[in-house]
């Protein structure tokens, strides 16, 4: 199927509920700016604030590394929940882009706006990822997107940041020596979140992308 690009819409899950809503958007802004930072070469248009602290979007090219940049975005707005919807289709609204990337904010067309469907999809199937065009490589990486972020939110942060380090070395000495912590410590915080066994979902969510045409 053509594409021009990937939409991504996400919206805050209860997000009157979250009591500090200026550390929230604090967060958020943080977040979004690293995975601009980081995935530069994946975006069409940069991630951006869309409604108040409550939605917000991004352009993705065709040929993203999909679950690396939902990976980083995910990451970094732990243990906020968020659902977000990504879906790759036509644009009809396009900005010209010069030496500063264009806010999401400025594309339009059908991709956005069957992402936006998505997010209703998602609550009333009681998801928090969902991926089309449904290929069968969207199906199986949406559940495992599921999966993961369900298994992580349950995390405490410092649960998620040794996690982190040792996703990168795949190490606990080096975990240990960067948090300064006992390699024991370690070693049980990993065992009780089963950091090995996640780390090899993580490995398959980041290198592969929903509609198999990633570089």
């Amino acid at each position: 199927m053509p594409m021009d690009g990937i939409a991504v819409v996400a919206d805050v899950k209860g997000s009157r509920r979250h009591g500090d809503r200026e550390a929230w958007a604090a967060q958020l802004r943080l977040a979004l700016r690293e995975v601009n930072r980081r995935h530069r070469a994946d975006l069409l248009g940069a991630f951006d604030v869309s409604k108040g602290v409550d939605e917000f979007a991004g352009l993705l090219r065709p040929d993203a590394r999909v679950g690396r940049v939902l990976w980083t975005l995910l990451v970094g707005l732990h243990p906020v929940p968020v659902r977000v919807s990504l879906v790759g289709g036509a644009l009809d609204v396009a900005p010209r882009r010069g030496r500063a990337m264009p806010s999401a904010r400025l594309f339009d067309g059908p991709a956005f706006h069957q992402a936006a469907r998505g997010l209703e999809e998602a609550h009333a199937a009681g998801r928090l990822v969902v991926l089309a065009p449904r290929t069968p490589d969207a199906v199986a990486l949406e559940h495992v997107a599921n999966l993961l972020y369900a298994t992580t939110l349950a995390w405490t942060p410092r649960q998620l940041a040794l996690f982190q380090t040792y996703l990168e070395f795949r190490s606990q000495t080096k975990v240990a020596r960067l948090h300064r912590v006992s390699q024991p410590t370690v070693s049980q915080a990993l065992m009780r979140i089963r950091a090995k066994l996640v780390a090899q979902s993580v490995d398959f969510f980041r290198e592969n992308a929903p509609w198999g045409n990633a570089p």
